[in-house]
């Protein structure tokens, strides 16, 4: 029996998302240099509001106020011509060799495939989202001491099928 456990990231790809499922294909981008231990989860619990009143020592009621989120952020050095384009707008002139911001440019939501390494006994799995939206700032440095690199944060969205109806956006296997 294998451990269950998750080891190191072998892939993580980008593709448009599918109403009401998960893509068949991942053409979209295909994440290279992974920054090493960047990738973190940031699930956030849902939140709450306590209800006070005057006569009582305890909360008279506790209300949902959110559903909190799940997600997670990364950074990757690639700081490439393709990923300058696909995260960030970027368009090259093909007379000047230039590459421009393009006004406007807002990152469609995505969906999200990562499979993770296989390591002695823990078997490689493949989690994928249906549905992210993705928030892509630049950091680091450009001095001796580091790279700079695109850090993105991800945050999980509904996924709904034709008619409206939320659906599973979230799945994993392990990977035989």
């Amino acid at each position: 029996m294998s451990k269950e456990a998750v080891y190191g990231i072998d892939s993580i790809k980008f593709a448009p998302p599918v109403i009401g499922g998960f893509p068949t294909t991942w053409s979209g981008f295909s994440l290279k240099a992974i920054v090493k231990d960047s990738f973190s989860f940031n699930d956030a619990a849902p939140g709450e509001n306590n209800i006070e009143v005057e006569d009582m020592d305890e909360y008279y009621a506790i209300l949902p106020s959110d559903n909190g989120s799940k997600g997670f952020t990364l950074q990757t050095y690639d700081m490439s011509k393709e990923a300058y384009a696909y995260f960030l707008g970027y368009e090259e002139d093909s007379v000047s060799g230039w590459n421009s911001e393009t006004p406007g440019f807002q990152l469609a939501d995505q969906a999200v495939q990562i499979i993770t390494k296989e390591f002695g006994q823990i078997p490689s799995k493949t989690f994928e989202f249906a549905k992210m939206s993705v928030k892509v700032t630049k950091s680091g440095t450009l001095g001796k001491s580091g790279f700079p690199n695109l850090n993105l944060e991800l945050k999980q969205l509904a996924n709904t099928d034709n008619s409206g109806i939320e659906v599973t956006g979230a799945r994993w296997k392990i990977n035989e």
